[in-house]
């Protein structure tokens, strides 16, 4: 399967006008970039706000991650497939720490945000990487040289940030989140779970698939 079927199999499935569309497009031409995200998630805000910054023409996804209903969209199996593509050779996720970064917890198939750009056939995963990925590629850097080093340290601090575990997690002397969060989520873990199963079931015969679906459990 080329790259460009790889991405339209993924694309198939997401098919509300609404939720994908293209966005700071000056012309009629297809644009260079597809950025897989979410609205809710702190990594998508990040790369988000670069294409925002830089004026980026890109096809939005805005991937439904809500376990209610039916499969999230993140966990479709074409999603994985072309996200997996982005780190042949990663360490798949193995623990949970309440971080996200895939430099410190290792890689997570099925979450956003995904970058595809089209030019070089290429996917891009982890928003530090995306972020600095699309500042290199594109004109008018977004980061001065004089202040490289305190930014890199700024965006390392918000990797290292558990805002995982702020959003999932009670503390063991009370919950403290917001009751509008705190509700919706309660044993969203168990029902996570049985989506991963439902989608695991799909492709008992891709190994690859079966390991990144075990590793996300």
């Amino acid at each position: 399967m080329s790259f460009a079927e790889q991405v339209a199999a993924a694309n198939q499935h997401l098919t509300n006008t609404y939720r994908n569309q293209i966005l700071n497009a000056r012309d009629a031409a297809a644009p260079r970039f597809e950025l897989y995200h979410s609205a809710p998630s702190l990594c998508s805000m990040k790369c988000r706000t670069v294409m925002a910054e830089k004026g980026i023409a890109y096809y939005s996804h805005d991937l439904n991650i809500r376990i209610a209903g039916g499969m999230p969209e993140n966990y479709l199996p074409d999603y994985v497939r072309l996200r997996l593509l982005g780190a042949p050779q990663a360490r798949f996720v193995n623990g949970y720490t309440g971080q996200s970064s895939v430099t410190t917890e290792g890689f997570d198939p099925c979450v956003v945000p995904t970058l595809v750009d089209h030019e070089k056939e290429s996917v891009i995963v982890d928003s530090s990487r995306i972020c600095a990925y699309l500042d290199a590629e594109t004109d008018h850097s977004l980061v001065p040289d004089a202040l490289a080093n305190e930014i890199g340290a700024q965006i390392s601090l918000v990797d290292q940030a558990p805002h995982v575990a702020a959003l999932y997690g009670a503390h063991p002397d009370g919950d403290d989140r917001p009751m509008s969060i705190a509700k919706p989520l309660a044993g969203v873990h168990a029902k996570k779970a049985a989506k991963l199963e439902l989608a695991l079931s799909q492709v008992s015969d891709e190994p690859l698939l079966v390991e990144a679906y075990r590793a996300k459990m």
